[in-house]
């Protein structure tokens, strides 16, 4: 079951950031124009959300909560240098992973025959997709149904929104034509297509889940059909 502000707040405004990312990208490009809407979008939407749930926390919930919090930091635990370092070296690290994978996939895409277009759309996004995979199927085994997919849906909203616009701070991003007029085209299908059954519906049924999963295989058949002409 689906319940909270997933159904009610977060899958909307996905809804929205995703309607948003289209309109702004008409002209092929987020550029450094589009990025600070992006960020400023997603500061908003998080300061909103934080503050929604602190206001329906009730005073016992709050109380526990901000007891908590206090009781770690007069904990045992590793101090704030040691947190800063292990915090710079797993930037560090997790750097240098995304440039790997980066050059990977690109000498991947020139082994195959495929272009970087669509290395990035299947096994660079896949593989980033993976912490996000595995912590749903943990939340579904575990019977939180509401965290598997609000953690979805937030992980989808922190690429658009942050990612993207922080990415575009940077360097204006080109669009390929072809990414534009198609890909974004399925990711807006079936971001639409979802809003019903989750803010009305609030479950995801078996028959759904494998109708979904059926949609992304033939996206991906699309991909390699379309490349291989």
């Amino acid at each position: 079951m689906i319940q909270g502000n997933t159904a009610r707040l977060e899958y909307p405004v996905l809804t929205l950031a995703t309607l948003m990312f289209l309109a702004v990208s008409q002209d092929l490009s987020v550029n450094w124009l589009d990025g600070p809407l992006f960020v400023a979008f997603f500061i908003g939407f998080m300061t909103y959300a934080v503050s929604l749930v602190r206001r329906q926390m009730g005073f016992e919930e709050l109380a526990e909560f901000e007891a908590e919090l206090e009781e770690l930091g007069a904990g045992d635990g590793p101090g704030w240098l040691r947190i800063t370092l292990c915090t710079v070296v797993g930037l560090l690290l997790l750097a240098g992973g995304a440039n790997l994978t980066v050059q990977g996939a690109t000498d991947l895409a020139r082994v195959f025959g495929l272009s970087e277009l669509i290395i990035g759309l299947t096994i660079v996004a896949g593989g980033t997709s993976l912490p996000e995979v595995a912590a749903s199927l943990v939340a579904v085994l575990r019977g939180r149904d509401d965290v598997a997919v609000s953690n979805i849906v937030g992980s989808n909203l922190f690429n658009l929104l942050g990612i993207l616009g922080l990415s575009s701070l940077l360097d204006a991003l080109p669009i390929a034509e072809s990414l534009f007029y198609s890909d974004s085209l399925w990711m807006m299908g079936v971001t639409v297509a979802l809003l019903p059954v989750i803010f009305l519906q609030r479950r995801l049924y078996r028959w759904e889940g494998a109708a979904l999963l059926a949609a992304y295989l033939a996206y991906i058949y699309f991909l390699v059909s379309q490349a291989l002409r």
